[in-house]
């Protein structure tokens, strides 16, 4: 391995001017090999910093995407429209108790004109009695009480037959009203808080979402960025190519200078104008690798920068300091758990309330196969009424005793209409508790309010557990993935060895002077020169390096190119200056 010569303690007189330049040829084949091993290095350590920089993207959109898909917005849906369903609820059962309250009064005035028509059945009962014993002697007018006391039994029969399935009715109303009363109550204690829970969960869950979207908003802004940089570097790393390139035709321009031949005059001639030109173009490289690869380091150390961007994402999303027992999603889900049992209660109110409507219906059915027989009271009343007026007309052929069998006809006759008018009265509110019945059991078929509580509530497990397990990772890498990059950065650090080894190149040019400046060998009269020069301008690759070249030696070149750029050639003269001290 080579050594600087301002390290070895070497003067110009321990080396001829070859050997410099050989020895000036080594150390940047010295630099060229561990360019190539350099940079091929650094474009895989740039592959590990984007491959871990897309790990904890990867992570932190799967974490965003948790609560930002359909699911969650459908599951602050269904949380709004539970609060309003249970609001119909409410409002359908204190309609349905209202119905039921009507129909108890309705089943009570029923009881009533049952008790009055058993007074009349009793009434005429009586009239019956009264007539055999006033019309005693006469088979007509015992022919007459017998018949009436017959009905009088019969509709008695019914009218008690009735009466107790209008009782069963009675009782299982009281017990449907006690049902509804308790949903009822219910609803009104636990709704007003269980709507708020829901609302609240609802919002949480939507202002999760926004602030999710809004971290991905940023977060894509952010993987824009980092691609964009990699790309950057991955440009920036053409450096290396293009400075190995350059050094390359630099050690061709040493080695073809070296194998020339002619006059020692030509000869050093061309060693001195060489020299300059060498010094240029190793100075030029030197400068442009030195700004790029900084460029390049300065590229890296911002993906560091984007690292912890990342992991300050997880916080946001995370609300790191906060304790698990108060993360906004576990509350969320909390709520939604706790308004799940309340939900249940209610509905179980609910179903045992129209079980109870629903056997109050089926009773009601029931009464209507009675129906039939109450109106045959109706019947019964034409019959009394007709044996009465039957009656009353022989009653006046008959004497004293006829004119007292025609009272007592007259009276069943009236007694009879009332029994006719109470059983109207009572096959009208069979009809309208029969209707009020059917509408209570009718209706659509109630939402599954319990279960839809569960879905959500799994839909927002599921979330949690999914930004969970990518924040996990966040978490459990990220530092040490950033760690991971800093170290990649400064593995990358071009300039520790090889701008070390560039800046050596240059410092060995500039110990020695080839040439005097009395030198009488007319350079662009030299056959050596020109040759030279023409031969090394055709090497070059770079735009830069054939500026450089017109700078320094301006012999040869073809006349149509482009103006030189003085100004960014400025640092060179000071450089090659330096050699002809």
């Amino acid at each position: 391995m080579t050594t600087p010569l301002s390290k070895t303690g070497l003067t110009l007189a321990d080396l001829s001017d070859g050997h410099l330049f050989q020895y000036v040829d080594g150390e940047l084949e010295k630099a060229r090999a561990e360019i190539e091993q350099r940079f091929l290095a650094g474009g895989a350590a740039l592959a590990a910093a984007y491959d871990l920089i897309g790990e904890l993207l990867a992570a932190l959109d799967g974490a965003v995407a948790a609560f930002s898909d359909e699911s969650a917005r459908v599951a602050a849906m269904r949380l709004k429209d539970t609060v309003a369903e249970l609001g119909r609820s409410t409002v359908a059962e204190e309609h349905r108790l209202a119905e039921l309250g009507s129909m108890a009064k309705v089943g009570a005035s029923m009881t009533t004109l049952l008790k009055d028509m058993h007074g009349i059945l009793g009434y005429i009962g009586t009239c019956a009695s009264a007539t055999r014993i006033t019309g005693a002697g006469s088979d007509e007018f015992i022919g007459f009480a017998d018949d009436i006391a017959t009905y009088v039994r019969s509709a008695d029969g019914e009218v008690t037959r009735f009466a107790g399935r209008l009782e069963q009715i009675k009782t299982q109303l009281n017990g449907v009203e006690v049902e509804s009363s308790r949903a009822v109550a219910l609803m009104g204690t636990t709704l007003p808080e269980l709507s708020t829970t829901l609302i609240e969960a609802a919002a949480a869950i939507a202002r999760r979402r926004h602030e999710l979207e809004k971290i991905a908003t940023r977060a894509a802004v952010l993987v824009t960025a980092v691609k964009n940089k990699v790309a950057t570097v991955l440009s920036g790393l053409q450096i290396g190519d293009v400075t190995r390139q350059r050094i390359e035709h630099v050690q061709a321009g040493i080695r073809a200078m070296l194998a020339e031949t002619g006059e020692p005059a030509e000869l050093e001639a061309l060693y001195a104008a060489a020299h300059r030109l060498f010094v240029g173009l190793v100075v030029s490289l030197q400068t442009d690798f030195r700004d790029q690869t900084g460029q390049v380091l300065a590229t890296m150390g911002s993906l560091a920068c984007d690292a912890e961007a990342i992991l300050a994402f997880h916080h946001t999303i995370d609300h790191s300091g906060t304790a698990k027992a108060h993360d906004p999603m576990q509350t969320v889900e909390v709520g939604v758990s706790a308004a799940r049992s309340l939900v249940a209660e209610i509905e179980a109110a609910q179903r045992r309330a129209i079980e109870a409507r629903d056997a109050t219906s089926g009773l009601a059915s029931e009464l209507l196969d009675d129906m039939g027989r109450i109106g045959n009271l109706r019947n019964v009343r034409d019959d009394i009424r007709c044996l009465a007026i039957n009656a009353f007309l022989r009653c006046s052929r008959m004497g004293a005793n006829g004119r007292a069998v025609g009272v007592i006809a007259t009276e069943m006759n009236t007694a009879a209409e009332r029994l006719g008018h109470a059983a109207e009265g009572i096959l009208g509110r069979v009809a309208g508790i029969r209707a009020q019945a059917d509408r209570l059991s009718g209706g659509p078929a109630q939402r599954d309010i319990v279960g839809e509580l569960d879905d959500v509530a799994a839909t927002l497990r599921a979330a949690n557990a999914t930004t969970g397990s990518h924040l996990g990772m966040i978490s459990r890498q990220g530092d040490a993935v950033v760690s991971r990059i800093g170290q990649i950065v400064e593995e990358l650090d071009f300039g520790r060895s090889l701008g070390e080894t560039l800046e050596g190149c240059v410092n060995s040019l500039r110990l020695g002077r080839f040439g005097t400046p009395g030198s009488t060998v007319d350079h662009a009269d030299s056959v050596l020169i020109r040759r030279f020069s023409e031969d090394q301008y055709s090497y070059y690759t770079m735009a830069s390096e054939r500026e450089v070249h017109r700078a320094m030696l301006p012999i040869g070149i073809p006349d149509d190119l482009p103006a030189i750029n003085h100004k960014s050639l400025s640092h060179l003269d000071e450089s090659c200056d330096d050699c002809f001290l």
